[in-house]
């Protein structure tokens, strides 16, 4: 009985030691590819296909751009991927998002910190995402976006030019 209490008392120290702890410098972040082609869906690309998830350590007072340049060094090495094919300066749109494809530093200054997006988030770890878009299907010179006709059936896109 009196070891069960003396086991009891080193738990509640040790509860108080962490309370005073500071918090760590950096913050953990689990960092994913979405791209999307064309017109189409943004689709996460597996780590098979040249992308997958990266657990990434990154201070609490970078600026927020750190993080879209991290998921640009893992993703596209040397400016290329050379799996999918696809080089950096063929990306239309590069930015950093949540799941649901919003911008957790929307709508804000340039000078927002990975530590306000992680309290913005609110969850632990944070899951955000490098989406990027190779540039919309361009209409030739001969056609205008007046002959062009979308219909939309069952989710399927079907565009005629006439």
């Amino acid at each position: 009985m009196r070891r069960l209490k003396e086991i009891q008392k080193q738990k509640k120290k040790s509860k108080k030691r962490k309370a005073n702890h500071e918090p760590k410098s950096t913050v953990r972040i689990y960092l994913g590819w979405r791209h999307t082609e064309g017109k189409g869906l943004p689709k996460q690309i597996v780590i098979s296909r040249g992308g997958g998830t990266h657990t990434v350590d990154v201070e609490r007072e970078a600026p927020f751009d750190a993080i879209e340049e991290e998921g640009k060094r893992l993703f596209f090495p040397e400016g290329i991927n050379v799996i999918q094919g696809i080089r950096l300066e063929e990306l239309s749109n590069i930015s950093i998002t949540k799941f649901d494809g919003s911008s957790p530093a929307k709508d804000r200054h340039l000078a927002v910190t990975v530590d306000e997006v992680v309290r913005e988030v609110g969850s632990h770890p944070i899951r955000l995402y490098l989406t990027t878009q190779r540039g919309a299907p361009s209409i030739s010179q001969g056609q205008s976006e007046e002959h062009s006709q979308t219909s939309h059936t069952s989710q399927t896109e079907y565009v005629s030019f006439t």
